[in-house]
């Protein structure tokens, strides 16, 4: 079953790219208010550093990567995407923005034998893990290259979040269990939580709407912050 998802999200990112939809949410989605919180909660929660090089697991289009070296223009990242089209649109907007530092590749999670061990200050992936048949193969290759002490944060559809149950098409992977396979491949200091707490289908605030203070205040209030639209898992790798 969850093999059958992974082969339709790949082939809807295809057709996604294919029919010019990316030029169309390039244009809604960048500098809207998930656009900023994303990217600000990646910034604070890895503790990127201007002189640190991010390791994005599955940057699609480019949008996160776009947000970060928007607010941390010093930044090196790296990344990697699977679909070609969804590549290709990523080199052009890094371009198109002037964006340097940036070096993007067309390869597989599942498959990081190209990255040298112990290479990365910090590792994140949005919006991609839950459709990784063997989970644990793809954090076991983030855990490697990853420096010792690094910082990962992980971030997929949140199962508890109320309106997810009505607005998502596809198995809404257990956070809890994606803790457990992190433990197991030797990350520590797990926690999780959630962010996104608006949904996007009351409409696409700008970054500078007002909403962004309520949405911190969420972020912080118990209870409430396990039930984004969005959850996460932050951990390090253990020191050596």
């Amino acid at each position: 079953m969850e093999e059958r998802h992974q082969n339709e999200w790949h082939k809807r990112s295809e057709l996604f790219a294919a029919t010019n939809t990316v030029a169309k949410v390039k244009r809604s989605e960048l500098y809207d208010l998930t656009w900023r919180i994303t990217a600000e909660f990646i910034i604070k929660k890895l503790d990127i550093q201007s002189d640190q090089t991010v390791f994005d697991a599955g940057f699609g289009w480019g949008r996160v990567i776009h947000g970060i070296k928007t607010f941390l223009p010093e930044t090196r990242i790296r990344g990697i995407e699977l679909t070609e089209e969804l590549y290709k649109t990523a080199c052009r907007l890094m371009a198109n923005q002037g964006f340097r530092d940036v070096d993007l590749h067309c390869a597989d999670i599942l498959d990081l034998t190209d990255f040298t061990p112990d290479t990365f200050d910090a590792v994140y992936s949005t919006r991609v893990l839950h459709y990784i048949t063997d989970k644990k193969k793809a954090l076991t290759n983030l855990h490697r290259i990853l420096k010792p002490s690094g910082s990962i944060v992980i971030i997929i559809p949140n199962r508890f979040c109320p309106y997810r149950w009505f607005s998502y098409n596809h198995p809404l992977y257990s956070i809890v269990k994606l803790k457990d396979l992190m433990a197991q491949v030797g990350f520590e200091g797990l926690e999780w939580g959630s962010i996104g707490f608006i949904p996007t289908r009351f409409g696409r605030f700008p970054h500078t709407s007002g909403l962004y203070a309520l949405e911190k205040v969420f972020q912080k209030t118990f209870g409430i912050n396990r039930i984004g639209g969005l959850a996460y898992i932050a951990g390090k790798k253990k020191c050596l």
